[in-house]
């Protein structure tokens, strides 16, 4: 609650905002710097998190997978490769279907 408050005296939104209302110019960029470093942990950790889950969920429930996809130490770098290449905004074939669909 303490970043509530903070927002609400300093009439700010972002962290970066804060620091420079209540210190200066260089706290920012330091808050900046690691708000990044933050971001891109959490990122990494998605990534680690879904190579180890996709090949489980789908072994366990839907099919056996080929060599180069499963659960082996290929197959995980093949879906961490997958995770972190592809971009952000683009949609995915269930997705654009099922839009296709309520036109």
């Amino acid at each position: 609650m303490l970043i509530v408050a903070v927002a609400a005296k300093t009439k700010t939104d972002r962290y970066e905002d804060m620091a420079r209302t209540l210190y200066n110019k260089r706290v920012e960029k330091v808050v900046s710097v690691l708000n990044i470093i933050c971001l891109v942990g959490f990122g990494m950790s998605y990534i680690v998190f879904v190579k180890q889950t996709v090949p489980f969920i789908i072994l366990k429930f839907v099919a056996k997978l080929p060599a180069w996809c499963d659960d082996t130490q290929y197959g995980q770098a093949f879906w961490a490769v997958l995770f972190s290449v592809s971009p952000p905004n683009s949609r995915c074939w269930w997705c654009s279907r099922s839009r296709s669909r309520a036109r």
